[in-house]
C-alpha cells in the first residue's frame, strides 16, 4: 500500500475519533467513516493481490541469441504482397529492397532504382506491382518492404517552442533531408 493510503487511513480515523469526542453532531456518521476507511486499506491492498497473480498468456521466448518470438519471417512486406495480388501489374509502388550481404541489385531491376540506401545494403525502387513478387524471390534479396510515406504531427510543440516562427523567418523547410526509423524489436 503506498504512502498516501496510509495517510488519508490515518486522516479518516483521526476524524471518526475526533468525532466520538466532539459534542457537536457531524453530517456523517461514524460507522460510514468507518467503512470508508476499511474500502480504503482494501483498495490499497486489492493491487498488490492482483500484480502477483499468473498471467492470462505466458510471454512467448526464445533463446538469447534468436530474433524475437513475435518476429515473422517473410521476404515481402504485408503491403506489398497485397498490392502484388489485389493492384494493377502495371501500377507503380514504392519499395525498399534489401540485400543479402555482399549481394548486389540484380541488373533487371536497375531501371527502376530511385537511390541507393548505403547504411541499409539496400535500395529505393518504383516498381510495377507485377514485380514485386520476382524482385521479393530473387536469391541476392533479404526483404522488401514498403516505402510508406512519412508526415509529421508536430504542430503544437513547434508552436509552444517557436521553432515555427523560426523556421518560417530564416526560410527553413526541410527539402532534401533524409529520415529513416529502423526499429529493429528488442531480442531479448
Amino acid at each position: 500500500m503506498c504512502v498516501d493510503g496510509v495517510l488519508v487511513l490515518l486522516y479518516l480515523l483521526g476524524e471518526t475519533l475526533l468525532v466520538n469526542l466532539s459534542p457537536r453532531r457531524n453530517t456523517l456518521s461514524n460507522s460510514i467513516r468507518i467503512v470508508a476507511a476499511v474500502a480504503l486499506v482494501v483498495i490499497g491492498w486489492a493491487p498488490n493481490a492482483i500484480a502477483g497473480g499468473r498471467h492470462a498468456r505466458p510471454a512467448r521466448t526464445a533463446p538469447p541469441v534468436a530474433p524475437n518470438a513475435n518476429v515473422r519471417s517473410y521476404r515481402l512486406d504485408t503491403d506489398l504482397e497485397f498490392r502484388a495480388a489485389h493492384h494493377s501489374a502495371t501500377r507503380q509502388t514504392r519499395a525498399i529492397v534489401t540485400l543479402q550481404p555482399g549481394a548486389q541489385l540484380p541488373p533487371e531491376f536497375a531501371r527502376f532504382v530511385q537511390y541507393r540506401l548505403d547504411i541499409l545494403n539496400g535500395y529505393a525502387l518504383t516498381i510495377p506491382n507485377g514485380l514485386l513478387r520476382q524482385v521479393a524471390d530473387h536469391p541476392s534479396v533479404f526483404r522488401v518492404h514498403y516505402d510508406r510515406p512519412a508526415a509529421k504531427f508536430d504542430y503544437r510543440t513547434t508552436l509552444t517552442t517557436g521553432s515555427l516562427a523560426v523556421n518560417h523567418a530564416l526560410g527553413l523547410t526541410g527539402t532534401g533531408i533524409g529520415v529513416a526509423v529502423i526499429d529493429s524489436g528488442i531480442t531479448s
